[in-house]
């Protein structure tokens, strides 16, 4: 009996370590078993918003068990449909190359005629390696120890977007930075400034000229154009710094000094590369830029200049290049704000712009507004959009986060988050694919088994799912991934439900641009991912600890194949993947650390996809593809259509390969091209209803008697392209009302053309001594506001037009009391606190502020 019970204990001591060889280890081929590789290089661009997320740093590594590895990938027990059609997946090559460096950090970039730039560091030296191709898709490493002499600062290695061959790298102390100009083989020490910036954000090269570069540090400003040979100081005391440009030649850094008084700054212009500086508003509360538009926002003069407790309104000039005598703002037919609420830029495309209206700073939502061509007229696009600011009010620490994304891979496609329930508890995703007419939930893939339930769809998992990770024991290291070259292809995380779930995160991939997605069957977590070929190859990588395994895919995602790496030691994919950004390229590269007993060493991993798809694309391996492939719909009034290689194709696509339409086909107009105009908003049944307080006379121009307004309330969408059909012709029909009861506001747009109203008021008035005075009364305060203002006010002052557009309030807008809705656009961050301290340091230059 002894016996017996003596062989069980040995079976299930013998099970025990078998499972937990394969739980937490390594398999028994002999490689080393260990659970966790320290990460090196703990910077805040190796794990986004890392100094944010404090729980993340304590948090034990989250790590994939091994016996979870498995890729269900196979969709029948056939070998060849489990290889995805690939006889051979193993001719993938995946070579381990050791870089014998043990540094602290290391970064790299992919710069001109596909070379890759390495710089690692420690805290006294820094080594340069250089990573050229040679034949059929493999790099040859070589190190270069004393090219840049000292360490350098983490996350500071950056290349110029007007040429690949241009990069910098920022010392340690942050006092001088390191210029090649031909790919990293030969270096130049320049002397910086300063060294109270952000390496990440505040330093800038020119997309337009590779000499020219921005550096914000603190509250002042730098412009160099000799790449960082001689610098000259732009201005002192600036708020906040934004680079734009409106053609290939010319762009320019737009900067807000501090003015004398609560709200009333500077806009200047600083036109690159001429070195012009203009005045362009001496009495901006903010600014933003993005695309084409340039918006400023400005406090109302209806109350005392000198205090901050007024209301803010929103204006917007179409050509910002212009010279600054015809340079004209106008007016923006939103809501105003108060000092609790504030507007946020979210994105702006050909054709208009979204822009968000926040409650007030405490809410987690407000509303979306999209634009016309001229980014005045707005009308509400989405209602509960979330946009919520995080800060500690003990150091006047301010963070904004939202969920909204342009889709690359697809014209008109944005994915954003809705705010449904009690305290902004609950998100679930939307998207549009006609620039913000219409949002919809995503539908989940077949697989997901909540396919064709009405109340289940698939959420994505964003910046918002970025921060809260640490609760769930993971980490994000990838956000939405999409490219232009690479036509309908996205890739994320998302998980299935009424709303989303940030604890079980699972990849997704759309290559139809977000109509329908599909699950690769990977294991539930969190992972790295990269696009190469023009979207024909995508590599899928764990964001875990341990890294055995990689996943890709040969057929836009429509299958995926398990792929062993050809490691000996511990891997740690600590640096993510190296891709090139334009993703043609046949070759990606893995970054992290090797462990074994003796110590760590980074280590990349070359990708090689050149030769297990062998030969290259002919015209039979191509199919036509068209976009927006919902066929009871054209949204935008047009399609493109595509050539992209057939699914069973195994080819790659040669250089120069054409990822533009081929063809466009306009469609007829459908109510799917129009949307409600300002002042109006969508039904169920699908029309447009007028606000609650909204007069159709609030649209009247100034000075006008008569204006034009179509009787459905509809208007054509920004951008759209439709043929004019009997549908159009209908619900765009216009009539001419009279502006009865629309009078001007006076005292709206400045002191000086308050006056200029008040003194046109009193020359028609004929009345009594009452109203008299009452005129006399109201000219001394303007007049006084003026004289105040007028201190720090340029000789430009009066070449700042301001157009005066009637507007309704944001009680009236929402369509219910206190309530103000708004529109999602991409460039303004939340209100700065109150009351505004008297310096403060400039926003970077990579985000940008609340209106």
């Amino acid at each position: 009996m002894a016996g017996r019970i003596g062989l069980v204990v040995v079976i299930l001591a013998a099970v025990f370590s078998l499972t937990c060889g394969n739980l937490y280890g390594r398999s028994s081929a002999g490689k080393t078993t260990r659970q966790f590789v320290k990460r090196r290089d703990p910077s805040p661009s190796f794990r986004p918003h890392l100094a944010l997320r404090q729980k993340l740093a304590e948090a034990k590594p989250f790590s994939y068990p091994a016996a979870e590895l498995g890729a269900r990938t196979a969709r029948s027990a056939d070998a060849d449909e489990r290889n995805c059609g690939l006889k051979k997946p193993d001719l993938l090559e995946t070579d381990a190359m050791p870089l014998s460096e043990t540094a602290e950090t290391i970064q790299a970039v992919w710069v001109e005629d596909d070379n890759i730039l390495i710089v690692a560091s420690d805290s006294d030296r820094a080594t340069v390696w250089l990573g050229v191709p040679k034949s059929y898709g493999i790099f040859s490493f070589s190190p270069h120890p004393n090219l840049i002499p000292g360490a350098v600062a983490p996350s500071s290695l950056q290349v110029a977007p007007a040429s690949h061959r241009r990069a910098i790298v920022v010392s340690k102390d942050k006092k001088a930075m390191f210029v090649t100009s031909n790919g990293g083989k030969t270096w130049v020490k320049v002397l910086l400034p300063s060294s109270g910036f952000d390496v990440t954000d505040d330093l800038y090269i020119s997309e337009v000229s590779p000499d020219h570069m921005i550096l914000a540090a603190g509250t002042e400003l730098f412009h160099s154009h000799s790449a960082g040979e001689e610098w000259e100081r732009v201005a002192d005391d600036v708020l906040l710094v934004r680079m734009a440009k409106n053609d290939s030649r010319n762009e320019y850094a737009f900067f807000l000094t501090l003015g004398r008084h609560p709200g009333l700054n500077t806009l200047h212009r600083l036109s690159i590369p001429w070195g012009k500086r203009d005045v362009l508003d001496p009495h901006a509360y903010r600014f933003a830029v993005d695309g084409r538009y340039l918006f400023v926002s400005r406090q109302n003069f209806s109350g005392s200049a000198m205090s901050d407790n007024v209301s803010r309104r929103l204006y917007v000039c179409s050509d910002f290049g212009a010279d600054v005598s015809e340079i004209a703002f106008s007016e923006v037919q939103l809501p105003s704000v108060t000092p609790e609420q504030f507007y946020v830029i979210m994105a702006t495309h050909e054709a208009g712009a979204f822009i968000h209206v926040s409650l007030n700073q405490s809410s987690g939502s407000g509303g979306l507004y999209v634009s016309d061509s001229s980014a005045t007229r707005f009308s509400l696009s989405l209602s509960n959009h979330f946009y919520k600011v995080f800060s500690l009010k003990e150091i006047e620490w301010r963070y904004p986060v939202d969920d909204f994304y342009e889709v690359k891979s697809m014209r008109g496609v944005y994915v954003t988050t809705a705010v449904t329930g009690k305290n902004d508890s609950t998100h679930v995703t939307m998207i549009t694919f006609n620039n913000g007419g219409k949002w919809s939930r995503l539908h989940p893939p077949t697989s997901s088994g909540c396919h064709g339930n009405s109340e289940c769809s698939l959420h994505l998992h964003l910046h918002y799912s970025l921060l809260v990770a640490s609760e769930y024991n993971r980490s994000y290291s990838a956000p939405l991934l999409s490219t232009e070259t690479a036509v309908g292809i996205i890739i994320g995380h998302g998980s299935y439900g009424v709303t989303r779930n940030d604890s079980e995160p699972r990849l997704v991939v759309s290559n139809d641009g977000g109509y329908s997605w599909m699950d690769p069957g990977l294991p539930v977590g969190t992972y790295v991912y990269g696009i190469a070929d023009y979207g024909n190859i995508i590599v899928v990588a764990p964001d875990s600890e341990n890294v055995e395994y990689i996943w890709f895919s040969h057929n836009r995602g429509e299958c995926f194949v398990k792929q062993l790496l050809d490691t000996t030691e511990f891997f740690s994919l600590s640096r993510g993947l190296l891709m090139d950004p334009r993703a043609s390229s046949l070759t990606a590269f893995m970054m992290g650390v090797e462990g074994n007993e003796t110590g760590d060493e980074w280590r990349m991993i070359t990708l090689n996809f050149k030769r297990l798809l062998q030969r290259k694309c002919v015209p039979s391996d191509y199919q036509k593809w068209v976009e927006h492939v919902n066929k009871d719909a054209c949204p935008l009034g047009y399609r493109d259509t595509y050539n992209i290689t057939k699914s069973l194709s195994i080819c790659y696509n040669e250089q120069g390969y054409k990822y533009k339409p081929i063809l466009n086909e306009r469609c007829d107009c459908s109510t799917e091209d129009l949307e409600c105009d300002y002042g109006y908003n969508r039904t169920k049944d699908d029309t447009c209803e007028r606000m609650k307080g909204y007069n159709l006379a609030d649209d009247c121009p100034p000075g006008a008697k008569y204006f034009n307004r179509t009787k459905s309330g509809f208007r054509l969408i920004p951008g759209d392209r439709c043929l004019p059909s009997s549908v159009s012709r209908q619900l765009l029909k216009t009539e001419q009302l009279p502006c009865v009861g629309h009078e001007e506001e006076a005292g709206f747009d400045n002191a000086r053309e308050a006056i200029r109203r008040a003194g046109v008021t009193a020359g028609r008035v004929v009345g009594g001594v009452i109203i008299a005075l009452i005129v006399v009364a109201f000219a001394v305060v303007a007049f006084y506001c003026f004289l105040r203002c007028r201190e720090h006010s340029p000789a430009t002052y009066e070449k700042v037009l301001y157009q005066k557009l009637p507007m309704v309030d944001a009680a009236a807008a929402a369509g219910k009391k206190g309530t103000a809705v708004a529109q999602t656009m991409t460039s303004l961050t939340p209100p700065p606190p109150l009351p505004q301290p008297p310096h403060r340091p400039p926003r970077t230059l990579s985000r940008t502020p609340e209106l």
